[in-house]
């Protein structure tokens, strides 16, 4: 089954964060689409870039991310305490309950550049606080109308 656009944002080149001027995005749409592996019926986002190309992705899948970065910019606000911005003997961040098992979210050991690299993201969630910020109170205030 194709992907049924029924939600558009038909501008969001011009709301695209710092690439605004350079966005390859001209839209997001939400609708539906059958998952050809369980052939149930998923909410998916579908991003149209400029050249015609599309990203699909289930909208479960965003709201993820979303409690990701939630959970990553909380760590930022104390893992500056920490010498290298992270415990080496405790790298779980947080542990997010989800359809009855948990989200692990935690430092990533496997990366052989760990500590300059957590120093940059720190530095890039400090740098980028207003624009995150913004897009953190609305997606609150919207929360908060649905009642969550």
């Amino acid at each position: 089954m194709e992907f049924k656009s029924v939600i558009t944002c038909d501008n969001y080149k011009k709301i695209d964060g710092y690439r605004t001027s350079s966005s390859d995005i001209e839209k997001i749409d939400i609708g539906t689409k059958k998952n050809i592996d369980n052939n149930k019926l998923e909410i998916i986002a579908k991003l149209l870039k400029l050249d015609g190309e599309f990203d699909e992705i289930p909208v479960n899948r965003i709201l993820d991310m979303a409690i990701l970065l939630c959970e990553a910019t909380l760590y930022f606000k104390e893992a500056y305490r920490m010498p290298k911005f992270y415990d080496e003997n405790n790298l779980i961040i947080s542990r997010v309950g989800l359809q009855g098992d948990a989200m692990n979210i935690k430092i990533c050991k496997d990366n052989n550049t760990l500590d300059k690299d957590i120093i940059v993201l720190a530095d890039e969630f400090n740098n980028q606080g207003e624009l995150l910020g913004e897009r953190f109170r609305v997606l609150a205030e919207i929360l908060d109308e649905l009642g969550y």
